[in-house]
Formats: structure tokens, sequence, C-alpha cells
């Protein structure tokens, strides 16, 4: 089982949108694209240098999204399938180069006409 992180402050502060906020600006269909925006808005915005699967836990509780059923396999395949990010041996995780980019040009999806 998984632990809310309590010190995590998801809420706008300093210029910063709150997550919800960030999370519709980009919006992610898939449970692939939510990790990668929840872990691209920890390392980047909140500038965590140590986010756990807790972390990730807490941000699907406080956007109000069901969290995958199995976490650690939607991440397996988030690392290991996209490439978006990596999963220390320590089980630490962080955004790829190819993940940041992924969310800054690639979020929100572009709609075909």
């Amino acid at each position: 089982t998984y632990t809310l992180v309590e010190s995590l402050n998801l809420g706008a502060a300093n210029g910063r949108p709150s997550l919800v906020e960030f999370m519709d600006t980009k919006v992610p269909i898939t449970n692939e694209e939510r990790n990668l925006v929840f872990l691209h808005y920890l390392q980047h915005l909140l500038k965590l240098d140590t986010i756990s699967i807790d972390h990730l836990y807490t941000c699907y509780k406080a956007a109000k999204i069901r969290v995958p059923l199995n976490i650690e396999n939607s991440l397996q395949i988030t690392a290991n399938q996209r490439h978006w990010i990596k999963i220390a041996k320590d089980g630490t995780l962080t955004v790829t180069p190819a993940g940041k980019l992924y969310v800054e040009n690639q979020l929100p999806k572009k709609i075909k006409n």
C-alpha cells in the first residue's frame, strides 16, 4: 500500500500553478501520460530531489484521479515502453529528457480535423 506525502504542497505558489491547474493545461489521457505529467510537475516545478511512488500516489489523490490498479506496472510501462521516466534501483523516479520534451511539446494533444 502507498502513503500520502503530507508535506507535499500541490497548491499554487510563487507564480507556480497548482498541480490541478498544470494538469488542466496538459490534458493527459493515459495513465502513462498522467504518470509523466505528475512526475514532471514534481521534478521541474516543485524542484524535488527525490521522488517516490508515494509522491505519485499523492498526486493521483490530490487530482481526484483513480490510481492505476497496479501503479508499479503502470510506471514500468511509462519507463520501458515510452522511455519518458527512469526508475532507479532504489525506486526513485525521474523524468528523462525525452519525457520533458513530450510534456513541453506534445501535450495537450492536438485534435486532428
